[in-house]
């Protein structure tokens, strides 16, 4: 007698539930694995865009005027301002500490490439934040021109001028208008050619340097006005996208000395 092979209706339902267990399994091990690829991605794309804004705030920090940084908030937006330089030079003489007013100055070249804009101003030993800023406090003057042909420079000022003090360091910077960066939840802005004003105020429209920026845990700039001389500006981002957090924290010191 042949005897009929085949499955039992017990071990068809058997096989059936151990492929519905490994497919489920299978299933969810291709779901950890493309929720960890997403992870890294978005971590990946927000560390990206976060060092660029933080890269280029650094780079700028790092040439800004001695003694020039002021900072502002409101509670949920703040702006940080500077003056950056364009070139620096040693002077021999310059009309100071009460000599008569003149609007001629001689400086050593610079070493480094110059592009004239009217409203490029000269200063001299800049050690208040308000000496760049405001003109009445002469340390600094608007510049009207500048002879780059000869290896001495010849500056003129848009207005005869005795400066307050002479540089220790017979220092002399050319400066460009300011620049600042304001942060608030979601945004980082940077605003340049807007002129210089006497007081700092809270700017908004500017250029977007960087999204996804968290201030729920604070505003991002710290600076001590008191201690000048150490010129260390603390700068701390905090990135923040769909479950993903980066921290950058540094202190970005101030290279020039007045």
């Amino acid at each position: 007698m042949i005897r009929a092979k085949g499955f039992t209706l017990i071990e068809l339902v058997l096989v059936i539930a151990i492929l519905g267990i490994i497919s489920v399994g299978f299933v969810g091990f291709i779901n950890v694995g493309s929720n960890v690829y997403q992870n890294v991605s978005n971590r990946d794309s927000l560390i990206s865009d976060a060092r660029f804004a933080v890269e280029r705030l650094n780079r700028e920090l790092r040439n800004a005027l001695p003694n020039s940084i002021r900072i502002i908030d409101d509670g949920n937006r703040q702006c940080l301002e500077f003056v950056p330089i364009k070139t620096s030079h040693v002077y021999s003489d310059i009309p100071a500490n009460g000599d008569l007013a003149s609007a001629d100055i001689e400086v050593i070249k610079a070493s480094s490439f110059y592009n004239f804009r009217n409203t490029d101003r000269a200063v001299v030993y800049p050690i208040d934040e308000s000496d760049a800023y405001d003109l009445s406090l002469n340390k600094a003057q608007r510049i009207n021109s500048v002879d780059t042909t000869n290896n001495t420079w010849q500056i003129t000022l848009a207005s005869a001028t005795s400066f307050a003090s002479d540089s220790p360091n017979q220092h002399l910077f050319i400066v460009g208008e300011p620049v600042s960066y304001c942060a608030e939840t979601g945004r980082l802005e940077r605003f340049s050619f807007y002129g210089f004003n006497n007081v700092q105020t809270i700017l908004t429209g500017g250029v977007l340097m960087a999204e996804h920026i968290d201030t729920s845990a604070g505003l991002p700039f710290i600076f001590d006005a008191k201690q000048q001389s150490d010129a260390i500006v603390q700068v701390n981002f905090t990135f923040s996208q769909n479950n993903e957090s980066v921290f950058f924290s540094n202190g970005v010191h101030i290279q020039h000395v007045p």
